[in-house]
């Protein structure tokens, strides 16, 4: 079995991610509170093979309800994020991809000013990325979580 290596990096990358409360966003009533499910890879190149594989890896294990990377913002400015990307295995004899069954768990503070996220991990390691919230969907560009590598994504958050 293989493991794919640029959606862990994604998913790994998601993991850095932290922030501490929901102060008004400037987008209207909706809150960043609750748990949130990674919904979609959206690939704006599609002539970049390595992204176009992760999208296709990503689509056939969100069509089979698999918990892929789960975030949990807290009203007391907690962040926990559960992920299960380190434990994705490619068969490259087998037709499926199957779940993870394994995951990583990390907390993280959070704070939200506009669409400005900010987490800080256990370390007191801060980053701050651009968010675009509504409604039940959370959306991060590609870049504002790992430059070069995830440019032309946008990593798709729907909430439970």
């Amino acid at each position: 079995m293989i493991k794919h290596s640029i959606l862990s990096f994604l998913f790994v990358a998601l993991l850095g991610i932290s922030c501490s409360s929901d102060k008004d966003n400037g987008m209207g009533t909706t809150s960043i509170e609750g748990t949130w499910d990674v919904a979609e890879l959206k690939v704006d190149d599609s002539n970049n093979a390595e992204l176009t594989f992760a999208k296709l890896i990503f689509d056939s294990l969100i069509a089979q309800d698999c918990e892929l990377l789960v975030l949990t913002f807290n009203a007391d400015g907690t962040l926990i994020t559960r992920s299960g990307v380190s434990d994705i295995e490619i068969n490259v004899n087998s037709t499926s991809i199957p779940c993870p069954t394994a995951f990583e768990e990390e907390e993280a503070t959070w704070s939200l000013e506009g669409d400005q996220l900010t987490i800080t991990d256990a370390t007191g390691l801060a980053e701050t990325v651009t968010v675009n919230l509504k409604s039940s969907t959370l959306i991060i560009a590609g870049e504002d979580i790992e430059g070069e590598t995830l440019t032309g994504t946008e990593i798709v958050f729907k909430k439970r």
